[in-house]
């Protein structure tokens, strides 16, 4: 069950996000940790574009992917599942990408041993769940935390708009969520949803 998911993932990953990608600034900090043998844990809101960074700085790279928030991951799967099935799905991945692991209930564990393998892990995982205090307790002196918000003020300018009061006042407004600046959803209801989910 678990291979099945892992490679419904892979295709439909593969077919790309199908919009441009904004840079983030938080591309460079990864990128320069991207090699090193700590797990590193990407933190922020809900749909701030944590899985869309990763993937930027990962492009071109082999990469094993799994989603843990799928609604096809399976309650009772085990870390060694996981891993053989990874494993099979991408045999010739360096770096292994898990997102929203806290959805994965015994990730603790599974984490300090892919660790101990020397396995090279980038995972994401909500704020509303997944706390810098909780990180610091289940992986002290094994991760690096890297923080992404939604987009600042100058990432916004690089959706393609003006540098103006009028754009300014607009980013205001709408704030920085990319499923709204990027791809254009309400911002009412977006992120009234947003807020009922958190």
């Amino acid at each position: 069950q678990i291979y099945q998911l892992i490679t419904r993932q892979k295709n439909e990953s593969q077919r790309g996000p199908g919009d441009s990608l904004v840079h983030r600034d938080g591309s460079e900090r990864l990128a320069h940790e991207l090699d090193s043998p700590l797990v590193k844990v990407v933190l922020g809101p809900r749909r701030c574009g944590k899985s869309t960074l990763i993937r930027q700085v990962l492009q071109g790279k082999p990469f094993a992917y799994l989603n843990c928030e799928d609604e096809g991951f399976p309650k009772d799967v085990s870390g060694d599942d996981i891993i053989a099935a990874l494993d099979k799905a991408y045999p010739h991945a360096r770096y292994f990408f898990f997102d929203e692991i806290q959805n994965f209930e015994n990730w603790e564990p599974f984490l300090h041993r892919l660790h101990r393998e020397g396995r090279n892990c980038i995972v994401t995982g909500s704020n509303a769940h997944l706390l810098s205090r909780e990180l610091a307790s289940a992986l002290t002196g094994r991760h690096i935390a890297i923080e992404l918000l939604p987009f600042s003020y100058p990432e916004y300018l690089r959706c393609g708009h003006e540098d103006d009061d009028v754009e300014l006042m607009s980013y205001l407004q709408r704030g920085g969520f990319p499923e709204v600046l990027v791809r254009g959803a309400d911002e009412r209801s977006y992120l009234g949803t947003l807020w009922a989910l958190s």
